[in-house]
Formats: structure tokens, C-alpha cells, sequence
């Protein structure tokens, strides 16, 4: 046995004194009883301030996390709030788009009625005006062949002295309330009030046109400011670990 050697295998290699009360561990190796109980209740301690710890760190993660969940609920439930602003935003404005195109029709169409109307009317004015005319010139027309049939038949006469004394009795040629011709302007009617129509709709046309670009516009525009978050870096050092 090599010098020593009696000693090394009797010493306790936590203390590196001599066994007291020695007791050998599963592995083969023996140590002093006190020595390696305080070792043990060392290593325990340790675990339990590195779980301490540990735990600790999960609790702040937890609270990180907790935290984090609830500013997100917010978030949600502010962008709902906004989707059904948006949404009672766009149907309302539908609904009164509707209302004011409907009495745009509306206004057109009683305008179109009143038009028409109007064109009668005057028509029936017009027509009767001529038809009056036409009805007096008839009646002269008619007298006019009867006296002239009167003066062919006298003029057949062979009896000169029967011819004589009939002719005075011819009556007398009126007067025409009438001049000889009809004098009719050259108008064109109511081209006038279709070229006017006509106008109106070019107008309301530009309107139209000017109008809807700039709602176009308007409605492209509607925007609702909205920050989405930004993702969080990646976590370089423990203190950023534990944010999550």
C-alpha cells in the first residue's frame, strides 16, 4: 500500500479530515455524515432560492402577458366600436343618398309632367286659333261659289232685257274680313322648347358629371385614422425576456 493512501481512503473529501461518523453514498464514495448532510441542505437551499427565483420571473412574465392580453381586448374592442361607427356611418349615408336621388326624380319628373302639360295646352290653343281661321275661310269660300255659280247662270241669259233687269238684283260682294293670302310666319313650332329641354340636360349633365367626381372623391377619402401595433423585437437580454 503506497504511503497515504490509508489516509485518503479514510478522509471525508468535503472537509479533507478523517470520517466522522462517515456514510457512503449509492455511488461508492463516503463522506462525514455532518458533511455531507449541511452539503445537501446546501444544494436544497439553492433550489429553492433559484425556484424562488424562477417563480418570481414567472409571475412577472405572467403579469407581462396578462397585461399585454388586456391593452389587446382594447384594442378590439375600440376597432369593433369603430367597424359598427363605420358601417352605421355608410348606411345611413345610403339611406339618405337614397331619400335625396329619389326627390331628384321626383322634382324631374313633376317638371316633365309640367312641361308636357304645358305644351298641350298650348297645342290645343294654337290649333284652335287655326282651326277658327280655317272654319270662317271655309264659310267665305262656300258664299263665294254660290254667288259665283248665280253670276254663271245669269250670264247664260239669252234674254238681254231679262239679263238687265236681274243683274241689279245680284247681291253685293262683302268685304273679306280676311286679307287675300294667309300670312303665316315661318316658325318652328315648338323646336324651341325641344332645343330648351335639350339644353337643360347638357347642364344638368356637367352638374351631374362635376358633382358625382367630387362625391367620387369624397368617398375614396373617408378614412379612419389607425395605427396598427408594431411587432415587438426580439428579446436580446433576460430583462427582455421577461416581457414575455
Amino acid at each position: 500500500m503506497l504511503p497515504g493512501t490509508k489516509d485518503q481512503t479514510f478522509s471525508c473529501s468535503i472537509c479533507l479530515d478523517l470520517l466522522k461518523d462517515p456514510v457512503k453514498i449509492p455511488c461508492g464514495h463516503s463522506y462525514c455524515m455532518k458533511c455531507i448532510t449541511d452539503h445537501w441542505e446546501g444544494e436544497d437551499q439553492k433550489g429553492i432560492h433559484k425556484r424562488t427565483e424562477r417563480q418570481r420571473e414567472l409571475e412577472e412574465r405572467r403579469g407581462n402577458i396578462q397585461q399585454r392580453i388586456q391593452d389587446r381586448e382594447k384594442d378590439v374592442k375600440l376597432l369593433q366600436q369603430e367597424v359598427e361607427a363605420i358601417n352605421h356611418s355608410a348606411d345611413k349615408t345610403v339611406e339618405d343618398s337614397e331619400k335625396i336621388f329619389t326627390e331628384l326624380i321626383r322634382l324631374l319628373q313633376e317638371r316633365s309632367s309640367e312641361v308636357k302639360q304645358q305644351i298641350r295646352s298650348q297645342q290645343e290653343t294654337e290649333v284652335s286659333r287655326f282651326k277658327d281661321v280655317q272654319e270662317k275661310l271655309e264659310q267665305e269660300i262656300t258664299e263665294l261659289k254660290r254667288k259665283d255659280a248665280e253670276l254663271e247662270q245669269l250670264s247664260h241669259t239669252e234674254d238681254h232685257n231679262q239679263f238687265l233687269l236681274n243683274y241689279p238684283s245680284l247681291p253685293a260682294l262683302s268685304e273679306s274680313t280676311h286679307s287675300s293670302s294667309i300670312n303665316i310666319r315661318p316658325l318652328r313650332h315648338f323646336e324651341d322648347v325641344a332645343a330648351a329641354v335639350s339644353e337643360l340636360r347638357e347642364k344638368l349633365q356637367d352638374v351631374l358629371r362635376d358633382s358625382w367626381t367630387n362625391i367620387s372623391l369624397m368617398v375614396t377619402e373617408v378614412d379612419v385614422l389607425l395605427s396598427e401595433p408594431e411587432p415587438e423585437p426580439e428579446p436580446m437580454t433576460r430583462a427582455g425576456f421577461l416581457k414575455y
